[in-house]
């Protein structure tokens, strides 16, 4: 996280990081000595400090007063709720700080203190404790919910790794008195060197993603972008390009195409789906409840885990309200068993099902060490691959695996055990070290890995662009809109992944095994008949 806080100070030509911990300043200092070089050429120096964040006087020793973003992580050594506990006390001692300097020197109003939050159901407490300083990230909730949609669309995961952090593009907010007047889609055509993806209200702090050609650009209205940095681009005086204007008769129709397309292309596919966790997430109950708004009735979430049934049954009714309640859209079948072994998991029957994902979390709190972890995880996803290569069964199983070190990442997509591989240490670094420099992107993420909104797909450009036609990336913006949706980006079928792209008015030639990445509504999972 350290290392993408110094790349998004850059611009800034770097800061301090200063990390207060409750261990020996020379463990701390060996632990981040690997990026150490890495992030001083970045322009920021980090200073580690040994003490308690539940002490005063360790707070202010570190100048708590000064910082212009604070950041408390969860306790990966307890349980969720204890970790929550934990966080609430170091926030209150953080608050207790503040005041007891504030005769010196005012708390500024864009100071944040960014939250990791284990259970999602703490989160508004936390929130409540002061509002206008505190910004909970319910990171893990975030994951799960990457899991789930990498779970269908395998390809949505490299996007999110782009997304996430401070390597590529970004989001970034910001108010443009040229453009007000103007409609979202006008606006949409203004900006070369960025995708304007929606607006945030002054005052309201709402945002909203993807909002309607006609609406309205307001004073003090900040424009939400997908950019390279946040001084790399402007609104052009006139609009770079004339697009087509759809009355409403025209989207009704688009879309109704578009989505017969998609089900021609997935006819083959079954319209109930067995979806497979094997192990255990904290945020189990947060992953039913998504499946169960997403997937067709009579669809199935499998659990296979080492956890008593009965302990698993009753954290999911305590906790969804009766999402495990056969009456539910879901039916979720519970399996005992041991992962690592292949008897148990050739009991499932792998190929029946529509996805598996592999989780790095067991039933057991303590299980802290990530060497293990992903050693588990490797050795599960080689024998789910090793039974599914033996199946006489024709049906394409999707295959996520969660990891904590991305140093695996790259390896184990390599050798095909699974179509993506979801980093989860890195993914929750990026998305905290963002929410940070912009507390305003946690309610871009809570929009995108919502139950109902919009959300980041990748899909067959043949919906929008014949096999070999030259079109620019602001005309396929165009046509893509006609789906009420928005194109960010693309894929080439050699798999080189481009978001905001540098010039959009150059014509580039498309084919069909190309992909388009857009911000679209959120549609439930591939509706087709029975068959």
């Amino acid at each position: 996280m350290i290392e993408q806080i110094a790349k998004a100070n850059i611009s800034e030509k770097g800061g301090v990081v200063v990390i207060l911990a409750e261990r020996p300043k020379e463990e701390i200092e060996v632990d981040i000595s690997a990026n150490e070089s890495k992030i001083g050429a970045l322009g920021t120096r980090v200073v580690c400090r040994a003490g308690s964040a539940l002490n005063l006087s360790d707070l202010q020793k570190v100048s708590v007063s000064n910082a212009r973003s604070i950041v408390v992580l969860a306790d990966p050594f307890v349980s969720e709720d204890q970790s929550d506990v934990r966080s609430i006390r170091i926030l209150l001692s953080i608050i207790s700080a503040l005041k007891s300097n504030e005769d010196k020197k005012p708390r500024p109003s864009s100071l944040k203190v960014t939250v990791e939050v284990c259970n999602s159901e703490n989160a508004p407490l936390i929130r409540s404790i002061d509002p206008s300083l505190i910004e909970p990230v319910i990171a893990n909730g975030v994951i799960g919910r990457l899991l789930v949609h990498t779970a269908r669309q395998p390809e949505v995961e490299s996007v999110w790794e782009t997304l996430l952090g401070f390597d590529d593009c970004e989001f970034y907010f910001q108010n443009w008195p040229d453009v007000e007047n103007l409609t979202f889609g006008e606006v949409l055509y203004r900006f070369r060197e960025a995708v304007p993806l929606g607006i945030r209200r002054e005052g309201k702090g709402s945002v909203i993603l993807n909002p309607t050609d006609d609406t309205l650009i307001e004073k003090g209205d900040e424009i939400l972008v997908l950019a390279e940095d946040d001084d790399s681009y402007v609104p052009e005086k006139l609009t770079l390009f004339e697009p087509d204007h759809y009355s409403e008769d025209d989207l009704n129709s688009s879309l109704t195409d578009i989505f017969q397309k998609k089900s021609k292309s997935m006819s083959m596919r079954p319209a109930r789906f067995k979806k497979l966790l094997i192990g255990w997430r904290r945020d189990i109950a947060n992953l039913a409840q998504v499946l169960d708004k997403l997937l067709l009735p009579g669809s199935e979430f499998h659990i296979m885990s080492d956890l008593p049934v009965e302990f698993r049954e009753s954290y999911l009714l305590r906790t969804t309200g009766g999402v495990a309640n056969p009456s539910s859209h879901l039916k979720v079948v519970h399996h005992v068993g041991d992962a690592k072994t292949r008897k148990d998991l050739e009991k499932l029957d792998l190929a029946s099902y529509s996805s598996i994902v592999v989780s790095t979390f067991s039933g057991d709190v303590q299980q802290v060490n990530v060497e293990d972890r992903d050693s588990q995880s490797i050795v599960t996803l080689l024998l789910v691959q090793e039974i599914l290569k033996t199946s006489p069964s024709t049906q394409d199983v999707v295959v996520v695996g969660e990891i904590q070190d991305p140093r695996s990442r790259r390896m184990i997509l390599d050798s095909g055990m699974a179509q993506a591989i979801i980093a989860t240490n890195d993914l929750i670094a990026k998305s905290l070290a963002m929410v940070s420099e912009d507390s305003h992107v946690n309610r871009v993420l809570e929009d995108l890995f919502n139950v109902s909104g919009n959300e980041i797909q990748v899909v067959d450009c043949s919906l929008y662009i014949k096999n070999g036609e030259v079109l620019s990336f602001f005309e396929v913006m165009n046509r893509v809109r006609s789906a009420r949706s928005i194109a960010i980006g693309y894929r080439r079928g050699n798999g080189e992944l481009k978001l905001n792209p540098e010039d959009k008015l150059v014509p580039l030639t498309w084919t069909k095994m190309d992909r388009l990445v857009t911000l679209s509504y959120m549609e439930q999972d591939f509706c087709l008949p029975e068959s």
